[in-house]
């Protein structure tokens, strides 16, 4: 996966690609120490299923609980090309933008606000005010405002405010429904 090449590669020396899509683009991880012995043959996978991988020199392993992509002064096209939404470029410049955030086994064991407070400190590091996000609103919005597998007003409950709602079209099916979140951070 390019990003996370990208990402590794500027982790390590500190530089990016000028120009590259993924200059602003920087990953959180967040892992739990796993009581679970480990496989020496166990494989990392990296474009498929990631569930765990081998820490490497315990014979204990981690578990991979959430990932996070976030961009600087950025806003995807499919928000920017919705017509009754506006982010002035002030607005964009000053805020940084959650693109992807996966937290699976441990819902409820706080891996996704671990993930989020990560990304507000490191806004605020670089002199961010807004932290933007958008998420799905179908199912009544229960991701965001109400109650998803005893997760409820998830969003609501880290401190997001509702900006809009969007629809994006997709070939053959029904729309996908969109919500448009932010937190002063």
């Amino acid at each position: 996966m390019k990003q996370l090449a990208d990402a590794k590669h500027y982790h390590l020396t500190g530089e990016s690609e000028e120009g590259s899509v993924n200059e602003r683009l920087r990953l959180f991880v967040v892992e739990v120490e796993s009581e679970v012995e480990t496989k020496p043959e166990a494989e990392t996978k990296v474009d498929g299923d990631v569930r765990g991988f081998d820490s490497g020199n315990t014979g204990s392993g981690s578990q991979l609980a959430g990932i996070v992509f976030v961009r600087a002064e950025w806003v995807p096209s499919y928000i920017t090309s919705q017509s009754h939404i506006s982010i002035s470029d002030t607005e964009r410049v000053s805020s940084i933008y959650l693109e992807v955030m996966v937290s699976d086994p441990l819902i409820g064991k706080g891996a996704g606000k671990a993930l989020i407070e990560g990304v507000c400190e490191f806004g605020r590091s670089l002199g961010k005010t807004v932290l933007y996000v958008d998420g799905w609103a179908g199912n009544e919005k229960k991701l965001i405002r109400g109650k998803l597998s005893g997760f409820g007003r998830y969003y609501e409950k880290q401190g997001f405010q509702l900006i809009a709602d969007f629809s994006l079209p997709r070939k053959g099916k029904v729309p996908w429904l969109g919500a448009l979140i932010k937190m002063n951070i």
